[in-house]
């Protein structure tokens, strides 16, 4: 299974070397070599938080980081979901402004930021914040469901393939922008329209990738909200 989320706890220590395009992750592509010794964190463990002294970037090599802010009233916005291979902790200033929290045991690499050609990384980043910031503002909520399993998914995933899900629905709600009932709705509906079956009781088996990108693109907003309002 190619999904950088496929098996959060049980990934070998060096996956191939990967470069992230979009969210997606891209084999083949080498990484500037590793400057310090990985060390590993536990599931609900803090990497880093909002208002400490910026110690990243930071490179996964396994398992998956949660990324958030937290609002007034104790409300969250997860911005990221990240798998190995990622590289995250990237801040302007001198202190972050978010936190990152591990959904599952974590091998991480402290990256030396002044030895490393951030570009490619940050460009990347650049890029899923836009592609955030368009899920958020302009997709229906069945749309931004289908958007978000694609991510998952990576490019090489296959129909019939189980994804297994480090996060709860009500992390997905919050990642989202919406409410845990709508996710669970909207999961109800991608299955009634044959994307996906469940399998356990957060994973899910993916039936027919191209129905969710064109979920996910609009071009099945009609049929797709009917069934879900109905669900």
């Amino acid at each position: 299974m190619n999904s950088s989320f496929a098996h959060p706890t049980s990934l070998p220590f060096a996956p191939p070397p990967v470069v992230v395009d979009g969210g997606r992750a891209r084999k083949g592509k080498p990484f500037a070599p590793l400057t310090a010794d990985p060390f590993r964190i536990a599931p609900g463990q803090r990497l880093f938080a909002a208002g400490e002294p910026a110690a990243g970037p930071f490179r996964l090599i396994e398992g998956a980081i949660m990324v958030l802010r937290t609002l007034p009233g104790d409300r969250r916005q997860i911005l990221d979901i990240a798998g190995p291979g990622r590289t995250i902790g990237f801040t302007a200033g001198r202190r972050h402004d978010c936190d990152a929290v591990a959904l599952s045991p974590a091998t991480i690499v402290r990256l030396d930021a002044g030895a490393m050609d951030q570009s490619v990384a940050m460009l990347a980043e650049i890029a899923r914040l836009r592609d955030l910031a368009t899920l958020l503002g302009r997709k229906t909520a069945i749309e931004r469901l289908a958007t978000f399993l694609l991510q998952m998914m990576g490019d090489d995933f296959e129909d019939g393939q189980r994804l297994e899900m480090p996060i709860s629905r009500q992390d997905i709600a919050d990642h989202l922008g919406v409410v845990i009932e709508t996710v669970s709705r909207n999961f109800v509906a991608l299955k009634r329209l044959g994307a996906l079956k469940r399998a356990g009781r957060e994973d899910v088996v993916i039936l027919d990738a191209a129905l969710l990108r064109r979920i996910a693109d609009g071009h099945e907003t009609h049929s797709a909200v009917a069934t879900s309002e109905s669900a």
